[in-house]
């Protein structure tokens, strides 16, 4: 059985961020949801080496301070954090090749839905090899 997702959510509202904390409960068994309210507490958190890297990142795209564009090419800047996957939250498109685009929904079924979808995308993509299996070395041991 692979081990649960680790996925880091990165959004300024406290609405958003406890609706979004609901809908991962339902699939508490195969997630872990961290959460930050800014982009930079977010790159502070990824920046630590005594955390380990998540899986996913779910990124709100309209913040305060530091947008999810700022945050997204702070990521893409560095060498540690460029390759992690990340999913954009916005209720607008976004003109960026380099992320999955999620827009926000209206009603919580909609949302619970979404985040269903998420998360059974996102263990497919991410599946434990099986044993026996030689792996390099996992991306998200930090150097």
């Amino acid at each position: 059985m692979p081990e649960r997702l680790r996925i880091l959510l990165i959004d300024d509202n406290l609405a958003d961020l406890l609706l979004a904390e609901e809908a991962f409960e339902d699939h508490a068994a195969h997630t872990e949801l961290i959460t930050c309210n800014s982009g930079r507490d977010a790159l502070n958190w990824l920046q630590n080496p005594r955390e380990a890297l998540p899986d996913v990142i779910l990124l709100d795209w309209h913040m305060p301070g530091m947008t999810g564009e700022e945050v997204l090419d702070a990521l893409k800047a560095d060498h540690a954090l460029a390759a992690l996957p990340v999913t954009v939250m916005s209720g607008v498109p976004i003109d960026r090749a380099d992320v999955n685009q999620l827009t926000k929904s209206v009603t919580l079924d909609d949302h619970l839905q979404q985040i269903a979808r998420l998360v059974n995308d996102w263990r497919s993509q991410h599946r434990a090899p099986t044993a026996g299996t030689c792996c390099p070395e996992s991306s998200s041991q930090r150097q």
